[in-house]
């Protein structure tokens, strides 16, 4: 496994190396950063499809056929906790869309500066990411406990 590591490693370097006519250091630490990058992205994109899924949920919700299991009638009591779930996923998955878009377009000619403005922009994304990670459990959590109640208050 350590030759597999080393192997990806090397490569690493060769490819970000020409950029900046980089060390060895400074190689790991580009290809550190762009894993973490790609990582963020993935976990916004699924973010922003859970909350997808769950807006959906929240949808069929509200516009269910009064006769349906799922219908939340407007003089609910459970109908503003629905709301308020569907605007937090909202406000979640515009964040991981703006994690997901976030960029740069150019870096420092300075290789370490370059690096350091890379970092910064990732710690931009992560904090976006765990806005929109809380949001989207909150908005879930209200979106599940509105349909839970409005399930057992129907079957009264």
């Amino acid at each position: 496994m350590a030759t597999v590591d080393s192997t990806a490693e090397q490569r690493g370097r060769e490819r970000w190396a020409p950029l900046f006519d980089l060390d060895d250091t400074q190689a790991r630490v580009l290809e550190s950063l762009r894993y973490r990058d790609q990582d963020h992205h993935i976990k916004s994109g699924a973010i922003l499809g859970f909350a997808g899924l769950i807006i959906a949920s929240d949808l069929v919700q509200f516009s269910a056929d009064p006769q349906t299991i799922a219908y939340l009638a407007p003089s609910s009591p459970w109908l503003p906790v629905a709301r308020l779930g569907l605007i937090a996923l909202l406000c979640s998955a515009a964040l991981s869309i703006v994690s997901i878009a976030m960029g740069r377009r150019g870096y420092s000619s300075d290789p370490w500066m370059a690096l350091e403005e890379f970092a910064r922009l990732i710690d931009r994304r992560s904090w976006t990411e765990i806005a929109a990670i809380w949001l989207c459990a909150g908005g879930a959590l209200a979106s599940l406990a509105s349909l839970v109640a409005n399930l057992f208050s129907r079957g009264t």
